[in-house]
């Protein structure tokens, strides 16, 4: 059983949105993940402070709160910015969806007027083929084409 183009590409076309759904899932959990790690990271943060205000002397209670605010603060920007470009990056992604969407929508506009024109064609042909037949000079442009076509058949079982 052979499969035409225009099957094989709605074929294709199937399994990219089934990929693509499957990978905004995957992000939207991703995402999710990262929110949850921030907020496990941040009660973390807060039991260490915790802990070093109860077992370290008030000198390197101060030292080690600056630091664990610091390590805070940067973790919340990194989270904020892998925030932001995954936005982006998933932005980028549905414009890039919309326009494969819409070059897909041409394409099958194209190929039903392709096989519209084809169609035309063969019913043209059918039409006039009869006609044609007949005509000496149609004959003999025929047999002419069936030499050279005779000549390039040997040539190319030569090379």
């Amino acid at each position: 059983m052979s499969i035409r183009g225009p099957e094989a590409l709605a074929s294709l076309d199937e399994a990219m949105r089934d990929i693509r759904r499957e990978e905004e899932d995957i992000s939207r959990r991703l995402a999710r993940s990262a929110d949850k790690l921030g907020k496990i990271r941040e009660t973390e943060a807060g039991l260490f402070r915790q802990l070093a205000q109860v077992r370290l002397d008030p000198a390197m209670q101060s030292e080690l709160d600056g630091r664990i605010s610091g390590a805070e603060a940067k973790a919340r920007d990194m989270l904020k910015a892998h925030s932001r470009e995954l936005g982006k990056a998933e932005q980028d992604v549905a414009e890039i969806d919309a326009s494969l969407t819409r070059l897909t929508g041409e394409r099958a506009a194209a190929l039903k007027t392709l096989s519209e024109q084809q169609e035309a064609f063969k019913a043209l042909v059918a039409q006039l083929g009869p006609t044609i037949a007949k005509d000496p000079a149609f004959a003999q442009k025929k047999q002419q084409a069936a030499e050279l076509a005779d000549i390039a058949a040997d040539r190319k079982s030569v090379v």
